[in-house]
């Protein structure tokens, strides 16, 4: 649903079918970082990605188009 973004995200060919959104938000007091995220194989990454402890947002939304 969005061009490139696996590309920029680093996410492999075999992982790439993936047919849904989901919306989250941060916890109170979760901590987290930003970063680039990183390539894998074709894909080089470079957006910036937030990255959370496991549990640290809440699920505000699941969409498949």
């Amino acid at each position: 649903m969005s061009p490139g973004y696996a590309a920029k995200y680093g996410i492999p060919a075999e992982n790439m079918a993936f047919d849904f959104v989901e919306t989250a938000t941060l916890k109170s007091g979760a901590s987290f970082i930003t970063r680039e995220a990183p390539g894998l194989g074709a894909n080089a990454g470079g957006a910036i990605e937030v990255v959370v402890n496991p549990g640290g947002v809440n699920m505000t939304g699941f969409f498949m188009p």
